[in-house]
């Protein structure tokens, strides 16, 4: 008959295969999304987040825009003045490094569209 600390240590082995394994499956459901969050203050005052931004593909910052951005996430980002993620000649972007943010600035047109760094 085995003895009691094998089935124990048995027991441990298959636990710790299992949480390696569950481990690994919960990080590979976040490796397209920034976990945190995005959260912008539109140019009629109204405060706007955004969950767990996908890190692939454009953001919009909706119909009026973003006059701030505060970035509560793990992942940085590029501002865009264009909706489509663009830079198209006159217009700006502005780096937006995680856990950092863009104030209000009077005379900057709002900020329309946000993308990763890096992004796909």
């Amino acid at each position: 008959m085995p003895h009691p600390r094998s089935h124990r240590r048995h027991a441990a082995i298959r636990g710790a295969a299992l949480l390696a394994v569950l481990t690994a499956t919960g990080c590979s459901a976040f490796d397209h999304t920034s976990l945190g969050n995005v959260t912008f203050t539109t140019p009629l005052a109204a405060v706007v987040t955004i969950q767990n931004p996908l890190i692939e593909g454009c953001h919009s910052f909706g119909p009026e825009g973003a006059r701030s951005v505060v970035n509560h996430t793990q992942a940085d980002f590029i501002l865009y003045q264009d909706p489509n993620c663009q830079q198209p000649p006159g217009t700006q972007t502005f780096y937006l490094a995680t856990t950092t943010s863009d104030i209000y600035v009077p005379s900057q047109a709002p900020w329309r569209s946000f993308a990763a760094v890096g992004r796909g």
